[in-house]
């Protein structure tokens, strides 16, 4: 059986991306799933706990620690939902985008390094390709096994 399988080399380069992407955004303080809490907080405002847990791929009781930090820090803003009452929702704060930007740059240059070479069709092709394999691992079709 060959090692350099499909599934082995998506893991090799996620596993590296995510060295490369620790590495930048520890100078400027932040860990990887920090940087993408704030990222999805930039998108969608007023998240739960669990919607951001979801969204950066991780338990939420790791994003409750990984908020903590990030409104110690001044990055993020706990509220309670305007209409639930029991929710705690989180936005950024102006210090949380600036944070944001920093971190935005930083990473743009790790995923330029990422695709340097490929044209911008061969990029787009992969991305094609990795939405068809995302697809068909969270279609139903992976219950057959």
């Amino acid at each position: 059986m060959e090692k350099q399988t499909i599934g082995y080399m998506l893991k090799s380069v996620q596993h590296t991306l995510r060295q490369n992407l620790d590495g930048t955004l520890k100078k400027i303080g932040l860990t990887t799933p920090q940087y993408s809490a704030l990222r999805e907080l930039e998108f969608e405002l007023g998240c739960t706990n669990a919607d951001l847990a979801i969204a950066c791929f991780v338990t939420p009781q790791t994003m409750i620690k990984i908020l903590q930090k990030m409104e110690k820090a001044g990055y993020v803003l706990r509220e309670s939902h305007p209409t639930h009452g029991r929710k705690i929702i989180y936005n950024l704060t102006p210090t949380g985008k600036r944070q944001l930007a920093n971190a935005q740059k930083r990473v743009e240059a790790i995923e330029t390094l990422l695709t340097r070479g490929l044209t911008d069709s061969e990029q787009q092709v992969l991305k094609g390709l990795l939405l068809k394999c995302l697809v068909n691992l969270t279609d139903d079709h992976s219950k057959e096994l």
